[in-house]
């Protein structure tokens, strides 16, 4: 969005930001261009992921009552570009609210 902003300012060189900031110039045309429209959201903004569900194993039955003994399983795949990272066990709000904060930072490294 900083790039974006600064080729907004009076006088200023699309083609010069970009070559100072090491990226392609049509890149940041399109980014000026989504940057006018309203469609580039801030980094500190929530973003909104894909989810898919899947159906769940019961637990198992003894004489027809489900067991307490055994604990439930969670589990949480995420599937990114570069691979797939698998979770398993107690997948508490903290922990996976810390994994996509973490995730986010990377991405804008």
């Amino acid at each position: 969005i900083r790039m974006a902003e600064l080729t907004l300012q009076p006088d200023a060189c699309v083609a010069q930001i970009a070559r100072e900031h090491g990226i392609n110039d049509n890149l940041l045309f399109n980014w000026r261009n989504l940057h006018r429209q309203g469609l580039l959201a801030p980094a500190n903004r929530a973003a909104l992921i894909p989810i898919t569900m899947e159906p769940v194993t019961p637990p198992p039955r003894q004489n027809g009552v489900v067991s307490t003994d055994i604990p439930p399983v969670i589990s949480c795949r995420l599937t990114l570009p570069g691979g797939s990272l698998n979770l398993t066990g107690p997948l508490t709000p903290e922990l996976l609210r810390t994994l996509i904060i973490e995730l986010r930072d990377v991405s804008h490294d």
